[in-house]
């Protein structure tokens, strides 16, 4: 799942995974539908899109997302990580 607010976090390619982090998902359940507020923050290579950079774990996820200085210097590492992979 990706990020689209601000801008330049939609640019810089940040995406985040559910962890779980209390009730069991079955093994049926999508990812999609997988939600909780433990999430693995990465980016994806722009020019080698077999690389992957685990940003952050975050706890307490959905409450941090509000933060847009937080998000933009998870935006920056991202975009240093997309420029050279």
């Amino acid at each position: 799942m990706s990020f689209n607010r601000p801008e330049a976090i939609k640019t810089a390619g940040l995406m985040h995974v559910h962890l779980n982090d209390r009730k069991s998902w079955g093994v049926r359940l999508l990812q999609f539908d997988r939600t909780s507020d433990t999430h693995i923050v990465y980016c994806q290579g722009y020019f080698n899109p077999s690389c992957y950079l685990l940003i952050t774990l975050l706890n307490g996820a959905h409450a941090k997302y509000r933060d847009n200085l937080l998000m933009l210097s998870l935006a920056d590492v991202a975009s240093g990580f997309r420029d050279k992979y």
